[in-house]
């Protein structure tokens, strides 16, 4: 199968893999925080080069016990022609 994944399809396995009914991954779950992604008036969305930079980041702190995962995006247009790499640091829960 010559078929490429997608980010989503990436991570529907991943929900799979871990007993969660892919169909729990909604649209609206999906926080693109590094894609530029214009959406447009007939529900369509048009994916376009990225507007950050390396180095650019973001730190979130869960609340409560959370499942996260994480796909990146290999569509041709929202990565420049290629995939650059991506560093995920994960913390362990702290006294507050």
């Amino acid at each position: 199968d010559d078929e490429v994944k997608g980010c989503r399809d990436c991570l529907q396995d991943t929900f799979a893999a871990d007993g969660i009914d892919p169909l729990m991954l909604q649209a609206a779950s999906c926080f693109n925080i590094f894609m530029n992604v214009e959406y447009l008036p007939d529900g369509s969305w048009l994916s376009k080069p990225p507007v950050t930079n390396a180095g650019d980041y973001i730190e979130l702190r869960a609340a409560m016990d959370c499942y996260w995962a994480l796909s990146a995006c290999v569509l041709p247009s929202a990565v420049e022609g290629s995939p650059t790499p991506l560093c995920v640091e994960t913390y362990s829960r702290r006294a507050i």
